[in-house]
């Protein structure tokens, strides 16, 4: 599981801690922010020093830490960038675990998708039990994960991989051709009016609806292919899409 620990910076030490148990768990961080934390301590960064785009830098890497993670985990004690971020998960639809006990009580913490452990012991066993506690989302990044690597797989299966050469652009720009002919017979099913999914005598589904599944499965076999990882780059997008204004500016389109 991808996780984010957020906590105050005066408690590195323990988040730092806690970060080291998670990955022993098996558990992957998706941004370890106390390296900052301690070269404060040390004397070796001085925040007088940092520049805008120092700043702008270390709140980016925080910021894709908790959008691209499975769950946000809050140790306790949290001041003002804690609950940034924590608010930033909540907008996200990452879920929340709360460990340890508040200093005050707000009411984001009674949401239904924010838990509460008592300490970090509670918290290793409450996420290696059965996940189904986490809330369902449209964003789940385990979940599209699995899906676009089920559609690498099959077609690898099927013998569409064989002679890949996914730094040559020749072999990209063929893989992106494939999914814009997908679009057009989806363009084709518009103009034809097979608006709804419907399906051949062998079962094979056809219609608008199967054709924008094959644009997906063409980009997400493509992404496989190249090692990317689509899920997150998406989450990244839709993170950054919530920041812009209303019609982007008022455009037409």
């Amino acid at each position: 599981m991808n996780i984010y620990v957020a906590s105050q910076f005066q408690n590195h030490r323990n988040a730092k801690a806690l970060m080291g148990n998670l990955q022993h768990a098996g558990h992957t961080i998706t941004h370890d922010w106390t390296s900052n934390a301690r070269a404060v301590e040390a004397g070796d960064l001085d925040p007088s020093t940092l520049t805008p785009g120092d700043w702008r830098d270390i709140g980016e890497a925080e910021f894709q830490g908790v959008v691209t993670a499975d769950v946000l985990v809050v140790l306790h004690p949290g001041l003002l960038s804690t609950h940034t971020e924590f608010g930033i998960a909540l907008g996200a639809g990452v879920p929340v675990v709360l460990v340890g006990e508040p200093e005050q009580m707000i009411p984001f913490y009674a949401l239904g998708r924010v838990e509460r452990v008592a300490g970090t012991v509670e918290l290793l066993g409450f996420l290696g039990d059965d996940p189904s506690w986490r809330p369902k989302r449209v964003t789940d990044r385990a979940g599209m994960a699995d899906v676009f690597r089920e559609c690498y797989a099959i077609a690898e299966s099927k013998g569409w991989h064989e002679n890949d050469d996914p730094g040559n652009p020749q072999q990209i720009l063929a893989w992106l051709m494939l999914a814009v002919t997908e679009l057009a017979e989806a363009a084709e099913d518009v103009r034809e009016g097979r608006l709804t999914e419907w399906a051949l005598p062998n079962g094979k589904p056809c219609g608008f609806p199967s054709e924008l599944a094959d644009v997906v499965i063409r980009v997400a076999d493509t992404a496989e292919a190249m090692g990317i990882d689509l899920a997150g780059a998406i989450l990244r997008k839709c993170a950054f899409n919530r920041t812009r204004s209303f019609k982007h500016g008022n455009k037409a389109l």
